[in-house]
This record gives structure tokens, sequence and C-alpha cells, in this order.
């Protein structure tokens, strides 16, 4: 019986280890305020990987274009097969690659950067 569970220990500790091991993902970071507010409307684009910034928006589906997305700083991003989750702080995955999600405007935010401060996830509506 503790044979069991000394193994047991041992392949849970394995498997542990291997969820850390998942590629990191870079991602371009901005500063947001702690007091901001978002407009409740927006661009809509697909999020998708992209070899220079990690995440990169397209327009639609068949755009050529990329154009750089923000995170607030404590979000990262790891690959999971060939698509790339971003994770809040929190760990909570808040955006998938493949996915299309609106991205409205901080209202305290003149830089014209796109950032991902007020995500709204379409894919799941």
């Amino acid at each position: 019986m503790r044979r069991g569970v000394v193994v047991g220990a041992i392949v849970a500790l394995a498997l542990a280890g291997c969820a850390d091991n998942r590629e990191v993902v870079p991602l371009s970071y901005v500063d947001v305020p702690s007091e901001h507010g978002c407009y409740l409307y927006g661009p809509s684009y697909f999020l998708v990987a992209d070899p220079s910034f990690g995440v990169a928006l397209k327009m639609s589906e068949l755009d050529g274009s990329r154009y750089m997305v923000y995170w607030p700083r404590g979000y990262t991003a790891h690959r999971v097969g060939t698509e790339v989750e971003i994770s809040a702080p929190s760990g909570r995955v808040v955006a998938v690659t493949g996915h299309q999600y609106m991205f409205p405007a901080m209202s305290d935010d003149d830089s014209g950067r796109i950032t991902a401060a007020c995500l709204i996830n379409f894919s799941q509506q």
C-alpha cells in the first residue's frame, strides 16, 4: 500500500513539473492605471500567434496585416499545441489565439496603442 502512495506522489510531482515546462511566448506590455475606464465599443480582431510580436491582431481571418497588441503587466502567454494562451495574473486564461476579440479603448489612454486591458471575447458568445 505504501509503495502505491509513493509511486502516486512521484507521478503527481512529475506531471506538475511538466505543466511548468510549456513554452513561454513573449508579450508586449503597457502600464494600465489602477483606475481606468473602458469604452463599451471598439474594433474586433482575430488574435493570432506571431513570431515578431508573440501574438498579434488581424482585422479578419484573411487579412495579411498584423497589428501589435499590448497587454497589462503581469499577463503571461504560453504555447499550447499550435495556439497561444494568454493568462491574467490570477492564472485565468483570458484569450486564446484563433478567436475573435473586441479591444475597446481605455478612456485615459491617448497613445493610440491597441491594449488588451478591456478585452471582450466574441468567440464564446
